[in-house]
């Protein structure tokens, strides 16, 4: 390799040259640089850093949301999966506990409506709603559910 292509070598991919110097330690007098050339030389290389964090921080961040989002979707799968299996057996409840003439319900309202005039007083319902509602709680220590009145 003659001195010419050492040069031309240099010349070419200059930036990178004193900016490796640079970094291994030269001051810029050392290469012959001046101090401006010197601080743009660091600018670029602070800036290649900050866009190489931003971009490794970019890459962790959407890993940690795409885990998190599979989490949640996981999480409400399973709670419609219990909805689906509880909530038949609630409503069969509530119209067993209060029947065809429930708030609400298509028959009750035209039940409680059926044969009363805008003058009459309303009417006391067929059966009386419980004086304390109560409530049904799953314990995952306890194998037997509690129940609370509220």
């Amino acid at each position: 390799m003659s001195t010419s292509d050492l040069i031309t070598r240099v010349v070419r991919d200059y930036d990178a040259y004193v900016m490796r110097n640079l970094k291994k330690g030269y001051s810029a007098r050392d290469l012959n640089i001046s101090f401006v050339k010197e601080q743009e030389m660091n600018l670029r290389r602070n800036i290649h850093q900050a866009r190489h964090r931003i971009k490794e921080n970019w890459e962790k961040t959407q890993s940690t949301v795409r885990d998190r989002l599979h989490q949640i979707e996981h999480r409400v799968e399973e709670t419609l999966g219990d909805l689906r299996h509880h909530v038949p057996a609630g409503l069969a409840g509530y119209l067993a506990l209060f029947g065809a003439s429930a708030p609400g319900s298509p028959t009750g309202r035209a039940a409680g409506q059926a044969g009363m005039s805008p003058s009459s007083p309303p009417r006391s319902p067929s059966v009386s709603p419980p004086l304390s509602p109560v409530v049904v709680l799953e314990s995952e220590e306890s194998d037997r559910p509690e129940r609370v009145a509220l």
